[in-house]
């Protein structure tokens, strides 16, 4: 009851404090929740009682739902004919994989064909030019527009960073490369990346929802997972077919999940075929974003205290650990050797950076004389006053084509580390500024009302950067199934504009509905509840430590796990016995 009590006082909050941003007063750039409080504290009172209020009888509903007894054709009564149908219906579907994966190919192919060829956005475009581009010949090089900080970036012709995943741009890269060399063109690599994304999307919900329909009997979780991943598909058709690392880690992690949710509940050992397989999954996990390493990490912990014996112990380290040692070392030794950039630690501090921003946008001598001194060589303390943004960091950061508050070109390595402390300084004397930055660049990610930005693909992302030579050709998905990809994109829009319906395609609405889910599921003691809400939640926090403006493209981990949440919720409870005969370890991977 505690987790479920704080994660509904966690989301009232935010819910909140995005309730008093929407109605600052007219000219407001923004609103300090905390700092100003006593302005709008009658209307910041009622708006999180009114959302704890939502939240808890939400969750008290999930909870009651979860702990239900067994369906009464598992006491020998005779189902209603509808029922019975549907129950017929979805036990054929989630007997076999390929039924589910077929049925969402099919509800989602309308969406798919229209979104043909797929799309991309800066991010992949730099990543194919750090593998293809030539250090000497580009004006403004990756790592300038990350930014990486000279003193990390070794002498010589490298490009490839890890500031996106350094397997992933070596593999894209690589690709497109390939296709340029054989074919003329580097369409047809972009298309195989798009399809196998899509394809793998498709599967790994499919193979995840029959896992899980294994341990969760009841009609009604089967049922709405399914309905849930049909008719709620519609941004997640569309980003299958884009070109960045979230849509691949997101369709991973539910896979990853159930898999993990399987191993926990089954009793058999995990086959050495399927052992691989759950260890393929982690590197993918791992080789599409950074931060998976630390959601592994996590998992890797619980499991060894869930999964007992040395059997089991085995197997957990053997598909969790063996991963991260292999990916870890590999690209230690590749740093080392000066074949691979190291990522900026700046990149990782957006959240320190971005409170540091807000104090001195409030106050600029709120540091002291030393502090300046030692902050001047890392960031301009006047550009960051200045240029402070309430949603962005990257002015900040100089991300882009910019030359922001951060000296990268010149900060050496003895003089970044003096940041640490010069911000732990100024948050002790600014805790409520420091607060304040936090619920800001969180809460649109957790506030069901309001509006985040790239909620969805677009084929236009990329043109800002198509201008840029890619081993002396230029790349982009322009002209292409233009009229079916307008149109998309316009009725996208439209659907976005419609209040009522926007709420069901609102990242932050799944953000929240998936954490109630979690918190019902911990409060009902719900087996292996926590194998598949703590993922998500460390998720969560990834959200909050790197303010991206609420960004729906970062979300996307928890967006797809909707359906994996419901369905994980009907897994029947502790002292209580499953209706259908144990299965397999690993039986649907």
């Amino acid at each position: 009851m505690l987790v479920a009590a704080l994660a509904v006082c966690a989301l009232a909050l935010l819910g909140a404090a995005g309730w008093v941003d929407r109605r600052r007063a007219p000219g407001e750039a923004y609103t300090l929740f905390l700092s100003d409080f006593a302005s709008h504290a009658p209307e910041a009172i009622t708006a999180f009682l009114l959302f704890a209020a939502l939240y808890t009888a939400c969750a008290a509903a999930l909870r009651a739902a979860a702990s239900r007894p067994v369906p009464a054709t598992a006491r020998g009564r005779e189902p209603r004919p509808t029922a019975a149908r549907l129950e017929r219906t979805t036990t054929w579907l989630c007997g076999r994989w390929w039924r589910l994966s077929a049925l969402l190919a099919v509800a989602w192919a309308p969406l798919l064909l229209m979104q043909l060829p797929g799309t991309s956005n800066p991010d992949f475009h730099l990543a194919v030019i750090e593998v293809l581009g030539d250090r000497a010949t580009l004006e403004y090089p990756p790592f300038d527009v990350y930014p990486i900080a000279h003193h990390l970036v070794p002498d010589g012709d490298v490009l490839v960073s890890t500031h996106h995943n350094a397997f992933l741009t070596w593999l894209s890269g690589t690709l497109m490369g390939a296709s340029l060399d054989l074919t003329g063109s580097f369409m047809w690599a972009f298309c195989l990346l798009t399809g196998s994304q899509a394809v793998f999307t498709i599967v790994a919900f499919g193979r995840a929802l029959e896992l899980l329909a294994r341990h969760a009997p009841r009609t009604s979780f089967r049922a709405l997972a399914v309905l849930c991943a049909i008719a709620g598909g519609w941004p997640i058709a569309m980003w299958s077919l884009a070109l960045a690392k979230n849509p691949l880690f997101a369709a991973a992690l539910v896979w990853w999940v159930a898999v993990c949710i399987d191993a926990v509940l089954s009793s058999r050992p995990v086959s050495a075929r399927r052992l691989v397989g759950w260890a393929c999954l982690t590197l993918v996990l791992l080789c599409s974003a950074k931060y998976g390493v630390y959601i592994v990490l996590a998992q890797l912990l619980l499991l060894i205290v869930l999964r007992r014996g040395r059997r089991r112990w085995a197997e957990t380290l053997t598909a969790l650990a063996l991963p991260i040692v292999i990916t870890e070392a590999l690209l230690r030794g590749l740093i080392a050797g000066g074949f691979v950039i190291p990522n900026d630690p700046m990149e990782a501090k957006s959240l320190q950076i971005q409170s540091l921003g807000l104090v001195l946008q409030q106050d600029p001598e709120a540091l002291t004389p030393e502090e300046r001194s030692s902050l001047s060589p890392i960031f301009d303390p006047d550009a960051m006053s200045r240029d402070f943004d309430p949603d962005f960091v990257r002015p900040l950061r100089s991300s882009g084509y910019i030359d922001g508050a951060y000296r990268w070109r010149t900060v050496t390595q003895e003089e970044a580390a003096a940041f640490d402390g010069i911000w732990a300084a100024v948050a002790a004397r600014e805790p409520l500024l420091v607060t304040d930055s936090v619920i800001r660049g969180a809460f649109r990610f957790f506030d069901p009302l309001s509006r985040g930005f790239d909620n969805w693909p677009r084929a236009d992302a990329d043109d800002g950067i198509q201008a840029v030579p890619i081993d002396g050709h230029h790349f982009g998905d322009d002209g292409r199934n233009d009229a079916a990809r307008d149109a998309l994109t316009a009725t996208t829009a439209h659907v976005e504009s419609l209040p009522g319906i926007r709420l069901l395609l609102e990242p932050s609405v799944r953000v929240v509905l998936v954490l109630l889910l979690a918190a019902a599921a911990i409060a009902a003691r719900v087996r292996a509840a926590w194998v598949w809400a703590l993922p998500l939640i460390l998720h969560c926090g990834v959200l909050i430590a790197a303010p991206l403006a609420a960004s729906g493209r970062y979300s996307l981990g928890i967006v797809y796990a909707l359906p994996v949440a419901i369905l994980a919720l009907g897994i029947e409870g502790r002292g209580r016995s499953p209706s259908e005969a144990p299965q397999p370890a690993l039986s649907a991977l």
